[in-house]
């Protein structure tokens, strides 16, 4: 029996360094935005990224989302700058606080 099995989620992980890991794509398929797969992704990614023993996640956003990432505890870094031709901001957030006690 053949299903269709269809990517609803993905997120990209880069390592930067034995301190910091940067979120290099995240998405939701469009008929499953809106229903909390984002916040859980990003959640799960900064636990694992805890457990691990890295101190941050950083991530690069257009403006139209910086509002869903700064409630979600990430701040702005710097000023914008353009890839390709997309404003974008740089964002951080320290995990070190979610890793519990060592």
């Amino acid at each position: 029996m053949a299903r269709d099995v269809a990517l609803r989620a993905c997120v990209v992980v880069m390592i930067l360094s034995e301190e910091h890991v940067k979120i290099r794509q995240m998405t939701v398929n469009e008929p499953r935005q809106r229903q909390a797969i984002g916040t859980m992704l990003m959640q799960e990614t900064e636990s694992e990224s805890a457990q691990r023993k890295f101190e941050s996640v950083e991530l690069a956003v257009c403006e139209f989302a910086i509002g869903l990432y700064e409630r979600l505890g990430y701040k702005k870094v710097d000023e914008e700058f353009t890839e390709g031709t997309i404003a974008q901001f740089n964002m951080i957030k320290s995990v070190r606080s979610t890793r519990g006690e060592e």
